[in-house]
């Protein structure tokens, strides 16, 4: 099951993240070209790339934390030695559980609000809550990864270097 994890977040990173990174710079592009050639580009384009870029933040969470490429001061860390190392991951851990927690219930218990008071963005009222949606869900993905991958954060775990999704 743990695997199984792993690989649909590496999956999320590569494919929805991907995915988002295309959409954003496509859209910058097109609005470039057309203030380029017509004056004048599309009201609505940073509510879209904004709601996109949210997305893209929190589908890449996830995976980051298996890979170990969240942001720490990797100077100071490396040096330290191993039991300093595993207390300050676990401080890490706590911080991403409370975090990422916070965020993802927050979102989860304002869905059902946000439909039925109809939430949307400014220019053309994008519907807010399949985002705070998909954020409870990538909040939770991330949770589980954070706590699996300090689990198995010294090699005794299941790898993904290998695993093609």
């Amino acid at each position: 099951m743990l695997k199984n994890l792993l690989a649909f977040n590496r999956w999320l990173f590569v494919n929805g993240a991907g995915g988002c990174v295309v959409a954003i710079s496509v859209l910058i592009s097109i609005e470039v070209l057309i203030r380029a050639f017509g004056g004048e580009g599309f009201v609505w384009l940073i509510d879209v790339t904004g709601l996109i870029l949210l997305t893209f933040f929190f589908m890449v969470i996830p995976h980051s934390w298996h890979t170990d490429s969240h942001v720490r001061m990797d100077l100071i860390y490396n040096i330290l030695p191993n039991w300093i190392r595993k207390c300050v991951d676990l401080v890490g851990l706590l911080g991403a559980l409370v975090f990422t927690g916070a965020i993802g219930l927050r979102s989860a218990l304002e869905v059902e609000h946000m439909f039925k008071v109809g939430v949307g963005s400014q220019t053309i009222s994008i519907p807010h809550w399949p985002f705070a949606a998909a954020i409870s869900i990538f909040s939770l993905l991330a949770i589980l990864g954070a706590i699996s991958s300090f689990f198995y954060s010294n090699g005794d775990g299941p790898e993904m270097a290998d695993t093609e999704v």
